[in-house]
């Protein structure tokens, strides 16, 4: 009583595994590929979609670095591996900093 499916299988000749999808949206979907299928049969050709819609993003897109599988690279992530090592790195150059500050003043003083 307690388990509820999550989904209602599409019915589908095609697919050999049913197909689930959200319970809400089952009827929405055969009303669609109804009105294709009778679009289909009228030959109303229906309009092609653009590749992209904007030319700038779709050339931002192609210049961002990927990962394997052509995904993107978070860059986020890059930056907290980046900022994780250079703490310690930045904090050895302020040792070596004030060391050479100190050196500066005794030798400074002695003159």
């Amino acid at each position: 009583m307690g388990i509820q499916q999550a989904g209602v299988p599409l019915p589908s000749d095609a697919v050999e595994e049913p197909v689930f999808v959200n319970a809400k949206q089952y009827h929405g979907i055969l009303r669609r590929r109804q009105s294709r299928a009778k679009a289909e049969s009228e030959n109303k050709l229906a309009k092609s979609r653009k590749p992209y819609l904007h030319e700038s993003r779709h050339l931002h897109a192609l210049r961002r670095a990927r990962g394997s599988g052509g995904r993107f690279l978070n860059s986020k992530k890059n930056e907290n591996k980046q900022n994780e090592a250079a703490p310690s790195d930045k904090s050895q150059s302020n040792i070596n900093l004030n060391s050479d500050k100190n050196e500066l003043a005794s030798t400074e003083g002695k003159c």
